[in-house]
């Protein structure tokens, strides 16, 4: 934030989601974004965070919570109104003709008919065999092999910002533009600022999680 030059009072902060959970500050990230105003889409890990919260999917008849993710027992009901109130996407004002969302979007799919996995979860298309139609191809293996990154093949009219894929790094496609570049794995935190689309990184102060843990 130093580095974009943030002034609370005149900027507006859009996180493109996954502010939580494999870090070492997950509470202290939480409550710095609602202090600050912040605005954000949500990610697969605030999900996970949330349901750890209200003891529900894997974490149902759990008392105890393990050391990685008993943070959320803390949080107070204003943090979790804020991570509850993260939608999936987040439409800009008509002037930047764009559109924040965690993981992606799928070409030819009107916004409204997205399935709302695919939206904090997906990464890569494939076509099935005699068909023109792209679907979102993370939550099936069988198609490994036939997947395409979907940011690539995004071609508008809207302007997509995204996060969730630290493995490809900062991604600069002509309609969209993917910021996950991997602190937490001890690369780098990105930020696009809006209008001009420039690209501002700093160095992560270390390897917090080694990749694939």
């Amino acid at each position: 934030l130093d580095k974009c030059s943030y002034k609370k009072e005149k900027d507006k902060v859009i996180l493109v989601g996954d502010l939580v959970n494999k870090g070492p500050k997950s509470l202290e990230c939480v409550r710095f974004a609602v202090s600050e105003g912040f605005l954000g889409v949500r990610g697969n890990h605030d999900d996970y965070a949330l349901a750890a919260f209200k003891r529900v999917g894997k974490f149902k008849n759990i008392t105890k919570l393990s050391p990685k993710i008993d943070w959320v027992d803390s949080l107070t009901k204003e943090e979790v109104g804020w991570l509850e109130d993260l939608p999936y996407t987040l439409s800009l004002p008509s002037k930047y003709e764009s559109i924040v969302v965690h993981a992606g979007l799928v070409p030819g799919l009107a916004l409204k008919d997205h399935d709302l996995n695919d939206l904090y979860k997906m990464r890569s298309l494939y076509k099935k065999s005699g068909s023109n139609k792209w679907l979102a191809s993370d939550l099936d293996p069988s198609n490994e092999k036939n997947r395409t990154g979907w940011a690539k093949i995004w071609n508008g009219p809207f302007h997509i910002y995204f996060g969730h894929d630290a493995k490809q790094g900062l991604q600069l496609e002509k309609f969209a533009t993917g910021l996950d570049t991997g602190c937490l794995y001890g690369r780098k935190l990105t930020a696009c600022l809006l209008p001009g689309n420039e690209i501002v990184s700093v160095d992560a102060l270390k390897t917090y999680v080694e990749p694939g843990l």
